[in-house]
């Protein structure tokens, strides 16, 4: 049994055999388009560089610094590696860094060859001149412009604008633009002071001091398009944290200009921190502007308060509220006090008054009491006075009334009597406005006392809204001084590591290039062997007959070499010999289409039957219509098919062998084979029919009923199976039947 899903060694071999001119043609593709890409693409170098997007060391002093206006956080923010990533790779801060760079202009020193920018061309690094372009007005990009130094200080500008050329006015990421309306060839000569203007480009030329031009030295530059040369650096840029969680990240690219490229990394993580910085700054310099805001809004208010406070201490006359309402109430004890003494005074100084101007006579006239006088005068003139009465009491004791001695005392008691009452008078007039003063006085007092209530609770609330203010201003004062020094002494938390450098050796190496492309000529000529291989529609071995083609295969005859061709099978003849028992005689060898194999399995046949002893004939059945409407090749295979079979008859088996030739005309015309079968048959062991093929002739099917056994041929590598499969639809229920296989493949 037959495995029909194992690996078929022989349709491999047939698949090498036919088809191995793929491998050479496929190699040598490989290796031309591996030169093509090592001059294209040429060698290139990787360049890395590492980056602490936060440094740890400042994280104590941002947790300090957390504290320092709540919501600013200017220096203590959270750090998200895949935002710093893209803020990284952003296109804005890849423009920024190329423009900076001077890299949106590339220079080439120009080669021999047609105007152009051709695969000769050198890209320069350092020129010694720059180009510089006049921003605002028009430039082309992406054309190549020849610049030319000449004799005289004078260049060469040449260059070819296509229609629809973009024309960019600025060198910004978002810039917009205009198209060439029209094809410009520009031609023009200049002096080297002089820039260039048109309406295409618009540049100058900047020689460095010292370094003379080389008259026709010839350059080429183009001005890069920012956002598509932007996304090209971006695309060629690889960044990622060094481990999971990790605030470093690891940048690299690789370019065919390892300087270039270790230049442009560089300046990137320069943009990169600057830009980080600049938020920061921005960020402390809104955060003191809103400072500067509120200090105004605070110095308005308390000048507002002061001036209320002013006002109300003016018109209450009130500077400390509980100094006040104590001075108050000292002064309304005093006055209190004052008040009672100046009463008393009062009383006593009218007691007095009443005692001197009570009339009688001066005999009767008391002592007046000297108590409570604080007068020195008066006390004197009271003292004096009773002096006189006590005086006069005793001489009125001894002397009559009408004595001289008693008269002049009595005059003198009237005289002192009399300033006393005026003095007293006096006093008394005094004490009593003065007494009336104080009750005034006090009674401002009770009132100023009654204020105190309303006017604490006024003040109060200013001197707290002041206080308030105050308060809130210095706090402002203090935080804009200490906004100040963080501004001052503001510092990146974004650190450079390892400024970019060149890792390994330039790639793609020339050797492995071209046995990666050698490796993908192989792996591509085995996918197309191995496409023939499953798409193979042509019969090889046993393992290709489809499964629900019931025929026995006998025997699978290998190719010979031999030039007589002759084809021998043991297990074909042991076969039809088993079968010759049961009265298997006539036997038909037929093929699909016209093959040498019909007559080399024959011969072969006759040559093993003679030899065995079996006596065998040989009916050569031809086709009626070989000559008339068949294509030559097939026509010239059945011509050589017959010369083999006239060369069998002329060989030495011809003495042993009965042969016949019969055409399908002839038994169609009543020559009966059946009858010729039949004779045939009882004088011989063994009668071969050489039947045309079955697609030229129906011959075969006309002769069909009157054979025994048919050796259907299959010719390997020739035979298809679609074909085989129509040849069993047709004669699907002849089950004598079996398939010999011819390798010939």
């Amino acid at each position: 049994m037959v495995n029909k899903n194992a690996i078929n060694i022989d349709k491999i071999l047939y698949i090498l055999r036919h088809n191995w001119f793929y491998i050479p043609a496929v190699l040598v593709v490989a290796l031309l388009l591996a030169m093509i890409t090592i001059q294209k693409v040429g060698e290139k170098y990787k360049v890395e560089a590492s980056l602490q997007i936060q440094n740890q060391s400042l994280s104590t002093a941002g947790t300090q610094q957390e504290l320092f206006l709540k919501g600013a956080e200017l220096f203590a923010s959270e750090t998200n590696v895949a935002d710093e990533i893209g803020a990284i790779t952003s296109l804005s801060t890849i423009a920024e860094t190329l423009r900076d760079m001077n890299y949106h202009i590339t220079l080439y020193e120009a080669s021999s060859r047609i105007f152009g920018i051709g695969a000769g061309d050198k890209e320069i690094l350092n020129p010694f001149f720059q180009i510089r372009l006049t921003e605002g007005f028009p430039q082309a990009t992406d054309v190549p412009v020849q610049i030319t130094f000449l004799e005289n200080d004078t260049y060469r500008v040449q260059a070819t604008i296509e229609k629809g050329t973009h024309l960019f006015r600025s060198t910004a990421i978002d810039a917009s633009y205009e198209t060439s309306p029209d094809k410009v060839i520009i031609d023009k000569t200049l002096k080297l002071t002089e820039p260039y203007t048109d309406n295409y480009l618009n540049f100058s030329i900047a020689l460095q001091e010292n370094v003379p031009t080389s008259a026709d030295t010839e350059y080429v530059f183009v001005i890069n398009e920012m956002r598509s040369l932007a996304e090209t650096y971006r695309n060629n840029l690889a960044i990622a944290p060094i481990f999971d969680g990790a605030s470093i990240l690891n940048i690299s690219s690789s370019s065919p200009l390892p300087q270039k490229e270790i230049d442009f990394i560089n300046g990137l993580m320069t943009t990169y921190i600057a830009k980080s910085l600049s938020k920061k700054n921005r960020l402390a310099q809104s955060t003191i502007a809103s400072i500067d805001k509120q200090l105004d809004i605070a110095v308005d208010t308390l000048s507002t308060i002061e001036g209320s406070l002013e006002d109300f201490r003016s018109k209450n006359e009130i500077i400390d509220i509980e100094k006040t309402s104590e001075n108050l109430n000292n002064q309304f004890t005093t006055l209190n006090e004052k008040k009672s003494d100046l009463t008393v005074k009062i009383e006593y100084y009218q007691y007095l008054t009443n005692t001197l101007t009570k009339k009688g006579s001066i005999d009767e006239m008391e002592s007046v009491s000297t108590a409570g006088i604080e007068d020195q005068v008066l006390s004197n003139l009271v003292i004096e006075l009773n002096a006189l009465i006590q005086e006069r009491s005793s001489i009125a004791f001894s002397s009559s009334s009408e004595s001289p001695v008693l008269k002049g005392i009595d005059q003198r008691i009237r005289a002192s009597r009399s300033a006393v009452l005026n003095n007293v008078n006096s006093l008394l007039s005094s004490y009593t406005i003065n007494l009336r003063n104080t009750e005034e006085r006090l009674d401002k007092i009770n009132d100023q006392i009654a204020q105190l209530p309303r006017g604490e609770r006024n003040l109060t609330s200013i001197e707290r809204n002041f206080s308030l203010n105050d308060d809130l201003y210095s706090y402002l004062l203090q935080k804009r001084a200490e906004a100040n020094i963080a501004l001052a002494t503001n510092v990146s938390d974004k650190i450079v590591i390892d400024e970019a450098h060149l890792v390994g050796k330039a790639f793609p190496s020339k050797p492995l290039l071209l046995i990666v492309f050698i490796l993908l000529g192989l792996l591509t000529s085995l996918g197309v062997l191995f496409w023939k291989y499953i798409t193979l529609s042509k019969i090889i071995t046993e393992s290709d007959i489809p499964t629900y083609i019931k025929w026995p295969v006998l025997d699978s005859i290998p190719y010979q070499k031999d030039k007589i061709k002759v084809s021998k099978s043991l297990k074909v003849y042991n076969k039809l010999k088993e079968k010759a028992k049961d009265g298997t005689k006539v036997i038909s060898i037929v093929a699909s289409n016209p093959s040498e194999d019909t007559y080399a399995l024959t011969k072969g046949l006759v040559g093993q039957m003679i030899a065995m002893g079996d006596r065998v004939a040989l009916v050569h059945l031809t086709s009626d219509l070989e000559d008339t409407f068949e294509q030559p090749k097939r026509i010239a295979t059945k011509k050589v098919i017959n010369n083999q079979v006239q060369d069998l008859i002329d060989t030495e088996l011809s003495t042993e062998l009965s042969v016949h030739k019969v055409s399908a005309g002839e038994f169609a015309h009543g020559n009966s084979i059946q009858e010729l079968l039949f004779k045939l048959r009882e004088s011989h062991d063994f009668v071969l029919l050489l039947a045309p093929s079955l697609n030229d002739s129906l011959a075969y099917y006309k002769v069909r009923e009157h054979l025994d056994f048919t050796l259907f041929i299959v010719q390997s590598g020739f035979t298809k199976t679609s074909v085989l499969s129509e040849n069993y639809g047709n004669m699907s229920l002849d089950s004598n039947i079996g398939i010999v296989i011819m390798n010939k493949a």
